[in-house]
């Protein structure tokens, strides 16, 4: 306990880093009920019915079995390392027929596509929070990923939060 040997240990406890901006939904800085840092659609809002973890939740919501995208790009990858995604997806009970795909495009330093992950697909009520888990090595050429939110054909209600992408 008095020795001192020079000798100095550095460790890290961090077990990952989330490089999503705005994961749990929780920001509006321009007060248009959009979630700041994803792209806009009218049909994804900020919603605080039913947050898994926070305050709001992403609100996917259409009346006319609507398809739109909602992405989120994350840049400064590096191709072969491992990077992972979590979320929460809560559907409430729907009889509408529809399609809701979490998905990670990588891409190159031109925004090319290298190739298209669909880490799950919806296509009925989850009964509550349902977690989704995925890990990948980004492929060979990968700078940046799009992390997408694709409902197809949508005529109900779907939430989503607590996203997590990173190494």
């Amino acid at each position: 306990p008095n020795e001192n040997d020079g000798k100095i240990y550095e460790i890290s406890l961090q077990q990952g880093v989330n490089l999503l901006a705005n994961p749990g939904f929780e920001l509006d800085a321009n007060g248009d009920n959009r979630p700041d840092s994803w792209t806009s659609n009218a049909e994804f809002t900020r919603s605080n019915v039913t947050p898994h973890g926070g305050s709001y939740v992403g609100k996917h919501f259409a009346t006319d079995n609507g398809d739109y995208t909602i992405s989120q790009t994350v840049n400064n990858l590096t191709a072969g390392t491992v990077y992972s995604f979590k979320g929460w997806v809560n559907i409430p009970p729907t009889s509408d027929t529809f399609t809701f795909k979490l998905q990670v495009k990588w891409r190159n330093s031109s925004n090319s596509t290298i190739s298209t992950d669909t880490i799950k697909t919806y296509k009925a009520a989850t009964n509550g929070w349902n977690q989704v888990t995925f890990s990948k090595a980004a492929p060979a050429g990968t700078t940046n990923a799009q992390v997408i939110m694709k409902p197809g054909n949508l005529n109900a209600t779907i939430y989503v939060d607590d996203f997590e992408f990173g190494p």
